[in-house]
């Protein structure tokens, strides 16, 4: 669906579907998360009350990370 980038204020956005919104359960007021996805030329947007949380999973890759370059004395 081909979608016109409109002028809202000083910026710009893009008017969706009420069906998308009912799909993401979003209404009037709620919080979005909004990402870019670069390699794909994209934007997500996720409904912040339902949308997994990828901090958890960052910090445990962070630190899977750090103490393997630790134990491998890599680290500086």
């Amino acid at each position: 669906m081909d979608k016109k980038i409109m002028r809202v204020g000083n910026s710009l956005g893009v008017l969706l579907p009420s069906r998308y919104l009912e799909e993401l359960d979003l209404e009037l007021g709620d919080t979005v998360v909004v990402e870019l996805q670069g390699d794909m030329k994209s934007i997500v947007i996720k409904n912040k009350k339902t949308a997994p949380s990828t901090d958890y999973l960052d910090r445990i890759v962070r630190n899977a990370v750090d103490k393997y370059l630790t134990e491998l004395d890599l680290r500086k």
